[in-house]
C-alpha cells in the first residue's frame, strides 16, 4: 500500500466515526468504499466528504490529503486551489457521486495528523492567540468568537497563511467565485490551553475546518476566517 493511500485510511477511520459525515473515494479502493466522480476535466482531489450544516443543510467538502511525515508533500498541496478549486470555478469539472451532480462547498488539506490538530509530524511548536502579548484585540476577540482557534501549531499555521495568501490574490479577479478554503483539523486547539496540549501530546479531536469563507449572511457579506465543527458522534 502507497504511503498516502495508509494516510486515506488512517483519515477515513477518524471521520468515519462521526454519524453526519459521508466519505468518498476518488476511485476504487482497499475498503470497497462508496465513490465519486468527476466530468469534464479528470484530475480530482482524493475525498469528498459530505456533512450535514444545521443552518445550510448538507454540505460537500473535496479534500485533497497528503503524507504529513515529508513537509514537501504539504506544500505541494497547494493544487487544492491552482487545480482543483481554479478548475471548479472556472466549471471545467464537475463532480458526481451516485450519478447525481453535487455541488462543492469546499476545498480542503488534510494529512494523517488533522485528528491532532496540525498537519506537519514535527509541528510542536504551540501559538496561543489569546494570551500571548504581542496579539491585538481583533486577535483576541476573533478566538473568543471561535472564529480563529485558541491555539495554533505554528508550521500548519504559517502553510495556511501562505495558502490564503494566493488566495486572496486569486480572488481578485473572480470575485464572483465564492467556495471556502481551507484545512482540515481537530477541535483541540479550540478547546484546550496551550499547556494542556504540550502535556497531553497526541490528543485526538472531533473534525473541524478552519476556512477562509464568504459569509453572505453577514448585514456586509464578505470573505473571513472562520471554524465549522462537522463531527456528531454516533450515539
Amino acid at each position: 500500500m502507497k504511503p498516502e493511500e495508509k494516510v486515506e485510511i488512517i483519515l477515513w477511520d477518524w471521520l468515519n466515526k462521526y454519524k453526519n459525515i459521508e466519505i468518498f473515494f476518488n476511485r476504487e479502493n482497499k475498503l470497497g468504499w462508496k465513490k465519486f466522480k468527476t466530468k469534464e476535466v479528470s484530475k480530482k482531489p482524493d475525498f469528498i466528504i459530505s456533512f450535514y450544516n444545521e443552518f445550510k443543510g448538507k454540505e460537500y467538502v473535496a479534500i485533497e490529503i497528503k503524507n504529513g511525515i515529508i513537509g514537501r508533500n504539504i506544500f505541494d498541496s497547494f493544487k487544492i486551489l491552482n487545480t482543483y478549486y481554479k478548475n471548479y470555478a472556472n466549471g471545467k469539472t464537475k463532480y458526481f457521486i451516485e450519478e447525481k451532480e453535487i455541488k462543492i462547498n469546499y476545498f480542503i488539506v488534510a494529512t494523517q495528523f488533522s485528528k491532532y490538530g496540525k498537519l506537519f509530524i514535527d509541528d510542536n511548536k504551540i501559538i496561543d492567540n489569546i494570551d500571548k502579548g504581542k496579539n491585538d484585540d481583533w486577535r483576541k476577540m476573533s478566538a473568543k468568537s471561535k472564529t480563529l482557534p485558541r491555539c495554533e501549531y505554528e508550521k500548519t499555521r504559517m502553510f495556511l497563511r501562505q495558502l490564503w495568501s494566493l488566495f486572496r490574490e486569486f480572488r481578485k479577479n473572480n470575485s464572483e467565485s465564492k467556495y471556502g478554503l481551507g484545512i482540515l483539523l481537530s477541535d483541540i486547539i479550540i478547546n484546550f490551553h496551550p499547556e494542556e496540549l504540550k502535556i497531553q501530546s497526541g490528543m485526538i479531536g472531533k473534525p473541524i475546518l478552519l476556512l477562509m469563507q464568504y459569509k453572505e449572511w453577514l448585514k456586509k457579506p464578505q470573505w473571513q476566517q472562520n471554524i465549522i465543527k462537522i463531527g456528531l458522534e454516533n450515539e
